[in-house]
């Protein structure tokens, strides 16, 4: 999923953007987390940049940008439907090739996600003053 970001709040800043937004089910539970933020210069797609971009570009963006991989056309109706060819290396042996079960899979995702949290980043960061 993307979260559109319109830029009402720092005039001084003449973008807007899109945040992934991620969601995994494991043990029937959905888990859902941040990913990154996709910054959109507004004077890229308008003259006024003073305005935020539409959400119809925003929008645009994001199926090109974001769910490029995720979505694909259909070929009789030429909609767009979801690709299981790109998530069957999350959700099949990608992450594990010996796994048998589900509980097995969630094992193995859920240490990798303890691992990359014990790796994350824990700088203090200090706005520009």
């Amino acid at each position: 999923m993307a979260i559109a970001k319109l830029n009402t709040k720092y005039p001084e800043i003449e973008a807007d953007g899109l945040t992934y937004l991620y969601g995994v089910k494991v043990d029937r539970k959905w888990f859902f987390f941040d990913g990154p933020y996709l910054a959109v210069p507004r004077e890229f797609y308008q003259k006024d940049t003073s305005k935020p971009l539409s959400v119809e570009i925003l929008k645009s963006i994001a199926m090109e940008e974001i769910f490029r991989g995720y979505l694909k056309k259909n070929k009789q109706s030429g909609e767009l439907e979801i690709n299981d060819g790109f998530f069957a290396s999350l959700t099949g042996n990608g992450g594990c090739a010996d796994c048998k079960t589900q509980a097995q899979w969630d094992s193995v995702y859920l240490a990798t996600v303890r691992e990359n949290w014990k790796n994350r980043d824990t700088s203090t960061y200090h706005p520009l003053q």
